[in-house]
């Protein structure tokens, strides 16, 4: 894969990460990461390898962080797709 291309997919993940964790604290300010973890059947150390971009978000997981969350997926997505395009200056 393109090193920019690389770059570009790692900073759209971030950013959708970003979103997610805002979603959290907005709509859940007092959830913690153990009540997300617990949700997600995994442990709060995993959650947090997750929430710092240390570990692959999968498609299932990040629908399942968005139906906890009550988040449209789509929604999430085209934020931080206007996030990284602006970033880039695409925008």
């Amino acid at each position: 894969m393109n090193s920019a291309i690389k770059e570009y997919s790692a900073e759209f993940l971030n950013e959708v990460l970003r979103e997610l964790i805002i979603a959290r604290r907005s709509k859940y300010p007092r959830m913690t990461r153990k009540e997300l973890a617990d949700e997600l059947g995994i442990d709060p150390s995993s959650a947090m390898r997750l929430e710092n971009g240390e570990s692959d978000l999968s498609i299932e997981r990040y629908i399942q962080i968005c139906t906890i969350l009550k988040q449209n997926p789509v929604e999430i997505l085209h934020k931080a797709a206007l996030r990284v395009g602006t970033i880039h200056g695409k925008l």
